[in-house]
């Protein structure tokens, strides 16, 4: 269950290593405020998927940071009747360490990341790479 549209390509990439039989639900959860910062209101554009009663799921997100989405989308899918919700994170940043996963792939800096699905104002998704964003230039640099 990717939440939209940061990890598509993470999860892309991670649903060709599962061999188990799955189906791929997602789920467009945004975030107000402005292009690096939360406010940590949590909104669903879509609303909720269905299908998702009775079901074991993996909640797929690109990365940790306050734990805001992760945390509304969990409560709200096992409301649902999911019957649980794991999480599988692929950057948590330090200042989040905190906050867990139930599967994790990397620990980063506290910096404001692009690439491999992640933006800055919709941009940036496209690179193949990870980089800090330069926020005086709104330029990559790595």
């Amino acid at each position: 269950m990717p939440v939209m549209d940061g990890e598509m390509i993470f999860t892309a990439d991670l649903v060709r290593e599962i061999t188990l039989p799955l189906r791929i639900i997602p789920v467009k959860a945004s975030i107000d405020g402005d292009a690096t910062t939360s406010s940590g209101t949590v909104t669903l554009p879509w609303g909720m998927p269905n299908g998702i009663s009775g079901k074991d799921l993996l909640l797929i997100d690109d990365i940790l940071d306050t734990g805001s989405t992760l945390n509304h989308l969990k409560k709200l899918l096992l409301q649902e009747g999911g019957r649980s919700v794991r999480t599988c994170i692929l950057l948590r940043k330090e200042s989040s360490r905190h906050l867990q996963a139930d599967y994790l792939g990397f620990e980063i800096p506290n910096r404001f990341v692009i690439g491999y699905g992640m933006d800055y104002a919709g941009l940036y998704r496209n690179l193949t790479c990870i980089g800090i964003l330069n926020q005086e230039t709104s330029r990559e640099v790595t």
